[in-house]
């Protein structure tokens, strides 16, 4: 108490200096007071759940919250949004906009569904303005999309279509190009680009997944060679498989680049390893898989990442292995032209991978080994003569020794990195 009251005390003393008026203790302690601006948007939506509304906030994508703030209209002040289910089941969308330090209910969205599957925000003419993108979730699991603009706060929908996902992504022009997902009449599957002219009129194009592609697991922006904006959609292929299809626009139309082959893209891998830029280029790389050499009963894949090029021919840059098993990836370049062999070993105090070249007959000659240390005396371990540590964390510390005398040590060690957490593992 005596320490609060010496704070107290400062401040006082600071105050007389300054010349500022004396607030008194209870002033100090009270809490913030809430604007009227806020408490007019307050009362608002104390007024919708009053009527038998609640809420019901987006289930997916990263606009989560029950209430967000967004500048839809460019003037640097932003909305505030509301996500209801009103008392006869029907989905709500809020939009207030404060004026003369007050908000007021400008607009209201309506739809039909089980929940609000996802919330997007998109300049699709590129006026400043953005149009709403919404996911109205059916039962059943279907998706109804729907794009309204709030040009004069009208609410209007732009179109309405069932969607198996879709992506906002800058493709054709100025404005955000809305690719929607869909399964055709004949079962296969099509991206339709939308793209809205500062008209308002709306250009569709339509470009087909590839031959045999099954379900899709992402659908997401990425970069061409080039550094062009594009989509990368990747799923199962032939029940076993994994295949990338990469769609541009040119000239207003959507094309997917890779499927250059008979209507397939020429990027099929039997390893379930997604998209990434993986050297930090800000280019997407797409992984190709080579199984390496190994003891029987077991599989190591050395993958080859490329990039696309706009008409779409794939471009190595960059391969590398990944011990998934232990959390880490290695850069294949110093060990260009060994044919590789890939051990794995479990001990007690943690676990080795090793590296061999496999020479002229069939012989085996050890080039390095990287080490994952779990014990006690992890440290110590990781340490000792002969070891380098790569990396080290409250459970585990991994090191790497060299056999090889033609192998750079530092190099090698250049190339180490941790597996992030959204890369997809092989089933073991």
């Amino acid at each position: 108490m005596k320490k609060v009251m010496a704070f107290i005390t400062l401040i006082f003393s600071a105050a007389l200096m300054c010349g500022c008026s004396p607030v008194s203790v209870s002033e100090l302690y009270s809490l913030p007071q809430l604007s009227d601006e806020y408490i007019s948007l307050q009362a608002l939506i104390d007024s919708e759940l009053s009527g038998g509304s609640e809420y019901s906030p987006p289930a997916g994508g990263t606009n989560l919250q029950a209430v967000q703030q967004y500048d839809l209209n460019g003037d640097a002040s932003p909305e505030a949004l509301a996500f209801f289910r009103t008392g006869d089941g029907t989905l709500k969308i809020c939009i207030y906009s404060s004026e003369s330090g007050e908000y007021r209910e400008v607009c209201a969205i309506t739809g039909d569904g089980s929940s609000i599957g996802r919330v997007e925000y998109a300049d699709m003419d590129g006026d400043g303005s953005s149009e709403l993108i919404v996911a109205w979730q059916l039962d059943g699991g279907i998706t109804t999309l729907g794009a309204y603009s709030l040009e004069a706060w009208s609410g209007a929908a732009l179109l309405t279509a069932n969607a198996e996902d879709f992506a906002v992504i800058p493709m054709s022009g100025e404005g955000q190009d809305l690719l929607i997902l869909r399964r055709t009449g004949e079962g296969e599957a099509a991206v339709d680009m939308c793209s809205l002219a500062g008209s308002g009129e709306l250009a569709v194009s339509t470009a087909k997944l590839s031959r045999g592609f099954g379900d899709v697991e992402v659908m997401r922006a990425g970069t061409l060679s080039d550094g062009t904006a594009a989509l990368f959609v990747e799923g199962s292929y032939m029940d076993s498989h994994m295949i990338t299809d990469v769609f541009a626009a040119a000239g207003g139309s959507i094309y997917n680049i890779t499927a250059t082959h008979g209507g397939i893209s020429q990027t099929t891998r039997s390893v379930p390893v997604y998209s990434e830029d993986i050297n930090g280029d800000g280019i997407t790389e797409v992984p190709s898989a080579r199984r390496l050499g190994s003891p029987e009963g077991d599989e190591f894949w050395a993958f080859d990442w490329k990039q696309v090029r706009p008409d779409g021919q794939l471009r190595a840059v960059m391969s590398t292995f990944h011990s998934y098993a232990d959390g880490w990836y290695l850069d294949l370049g110093p060990l260009e032209g060994y044919e590789l062999f890939v051990e794995r070993s479990v001990g007690l105090s943690g676990r080795r991978v090793t590296f061999s070249a496999v020479e002229d007959g069939g012989a085996l000659r050890e080039l390095f080994s990287v080490y994952v240390f779990t014990g006690a005396n992890r440290e110590a371990q990781a340490s000792a003569a002969g070891m380098m540590l790569l990396h080290s964390d409250e459970s585990a510390a991994t090191a790497m020794s060299v056999s090889a005398p033609e192998l750079d040590a530092d190099e090698l060690a250049e190339g180490f990195a941790l597996i992030s957490s959204g890369w997809t593992l092989p089933a073991a």
